[in-house]
């Protein structure tokens, strides 16, 4: 699914991409910069591997893949401010749009044996702005997945993944970069022991970190353990019940006056999981149930509520297809003054397959955001901040040749809140070229 940081490959998440802007001594720097020692890496990268498939097995390049991009791309808004006079009280200019160019190189292994399949990747970038200088960074990034099997019946996933980069800049005006380090781990199963019955369990590890001293408290650790049962129709649809436990630790704890408090909690969850096919083009997915969290230390923060998250999938053709999604969520928040944030949401994904060289894709995201908030940390929760989001993106991309790929995108973002902290617009565009060995 489309969002606003996946134009370009220095989006890579939405946490990616709004903490470029923490670095007010760029300013003024001036043109673009051209570091020659990485285009002359890349130059020697490009030379290395168009050589090598004359000489190697060609069943070892149906599987490992090299692949070089460069991307060029603007933003009206770069640090997410709500005006020129921000921009000043921030930056000490009122400049604030940019251009950057994001230079990456990797490498992809896809390969099936037998009934297993393997796929990784692995890539550096490096990202050099225009304007805001001392934000440039270079990022890594690597992931494997194993979807292993035993026979027909026993089946599932065996993966890990690190990814360094910024986060998002949209509520953390400062002016240094927030790089973040997140690593994750996750084993799944689903075992069909009868025609009509399955058992599923999974375990995931979630591990964040910052490197700014003032986000510190934030960094955290999830362990979620899960299990269940689904019925199996004989049409492909299926109906289940999914149990889980979610406990959070905070490596730093956050500081409130004089007081440190560690904001450890532990979750429960019960939802229905119905994944079912309405017709030949059409399936409706639902995943909704109680979610009870329990903190450590804080207690009278401790919230209950009824998640919901349902997904249309809607395909006429081969050609085009949809997907729609409504959802409202109760989510705890780990500020000491926030106790809960009730989300909902709506979102559309139109996807059309012009040729077989050309796709257009476009996504709508409308979300809201009602927090719940308390001046003192052991205080009852009150109406809090109210934020509405909406984002509209495009992308179009083209296959030159099997080899060669164009990106062009291009999103419009419109953040409001009921206190006005933290309104903004901001407009954004990419182009990127692709080439894969």
């Amino acid at each position: 699914m489309l969002n606003r940081y996946s134009f370009s490959s220095y989006f890579h998440s939405p946490s990616h991409r709004s903490n470029l802007a923490n670095s007010h001594s760029a300013i003024g720097y001036g043109a673009h910069r051209v570091n020659r020692f990485q285009i002359r890496q890349v130059i020697f990268v490009v030379t290395l591997f168009s050589g090598i498939p004359a000489y190697a097995d060609p069943e070892l390049f149906d599987t490992i893949h090299p692949y070089v991009s460069t991307t060029e791309s603007y933003s009206s808004n770069l640090l997410d401010l709500a005006n020129s006079a921000q921009a000043v009280e921030v930056l000490g200019s009122s400049a604030m749009s940019d251009r950057w160019r994001t230079n990456e190189i990797g490498v992809s292994f896809d390969d099936q044996i037998g009934l297993q399949h393997v796929t990784a990747d692995l890539n550096k970038s490096r990202v050099d702005f225009d304007r805001f200088g001392l934000l440039d960074y270079t990022g890594t990034s690597a992931k494997g997945n194993w979807n292993w099997a035993i026979g027909t019946h026993f089946t599932g996933d065996l993966g890990a993944s690190y990814v360094q980069a910024p986060v998002s800049f949209a509520y953390f005006h400062e002016l240094a970069l927030p790089l973040s380090d997140l690593k994750q781990q996750n084993f799944d199963m689903d075992w069909t022991f009868h025609p009509s019955w399955r058992v599923v369990a999974s375990v995931k590890t979630y591990l964040l970190s910052y490197e700014l001293p003032v986000q510190q408290a934030d960094s955290r650790n999830e362990y979620h353990a899960l299990t269940g049962f689904d019925y199996l129709t004989p049409d492909g649809s299926s109906f289940g019940i999914l149990v889980g436990n979610l406990r959070t630790y905070f490596p730093y704890p956050q500081q409130f006056g004089d007081d440190f408090i560690v904001n450890n909690n532990k979750q429960k969850e019960a939802k229905i999981n119905i994944n079912w096919n309405l017709t030949g083009t059409t399936s409706l997915q639902y995943l909704g149930g109680w979610v009870e969290r329990k903190y450590d230390i804080l207690t009278q923060d401790d919230y209950r509520g009824w998640n919901d998250r349902m997904t249309l999938n809607w395909n006429p053709g081969g050609e085009f297809s949809v997907v729609g999604m409504l959802w409202h969520e109760i989510g705890a928040v780990d500020l000491l003054t926030t106790v809960y944030a009730v989300n909902r949401g709506v979102s559309v994904d139109p996807v059309w397959q012009v040729s077989g060289k050309m796709k257009l894709e476009a996504l709508y995201k409308y979300e809201k955001h009602d927090f719940a908030q308390t001046e003192q940390p052991f205080g009852l929760p009150e109406q809090g901040e109210i934020i509405d989001t909406a984002t509209t993106t495009g992308a179009l991309t083209y296959d030159i040749t099997r080899h060669v790929q164009f990106q062009a995108s291009a999103y419009h973002v419109a953040q409001s809140t009921s206190n006005h902290t933290s309104d903004f617009h901001e407009n954004g565009l990419s182009l990127k070229m692709s080439f894969t060995f």
